[in-house]
């Protein structure tokens, strides 16, 4: 009767450690929407929306800065939310 218990109780903590896995793994691949602000020394800010996850909206919006697509002139790109 005790190793049904026994096997009873690891099944209960696999489970936990699987649930709280998942749970983390959520928080942290969840897609939001974040804002690239880019400017240069002659125009206005222009900011657009990436819908992803942060790291990911960060490395576009920097990919963006270096890309030039607000001309030839030094480009700089913030991510903010």
């Amino acid at each position: 009767m005790e190793l049904n218990n026994l096997k009873i109780e690891i099944m209960k903590t696999n489970l936990k450690i699987v649930g709280l896995v998942l749970v983390v793994t959520s928080l942290f691949a969840c897609k939001k929407e974040y804002t690239c602000v880019c400017s240069n020394p002659y125009i206005d800010p222009k900011g657009f929306i990436i819908k992803d996850t942060k790291r990911s909206a960060k490395q576009k919006c920097k990919d963006y800065e270096t890309n030039g697509k607000l001309g030839s002139l030094q480009t700089t790109c913030n991510l903010t939310k």
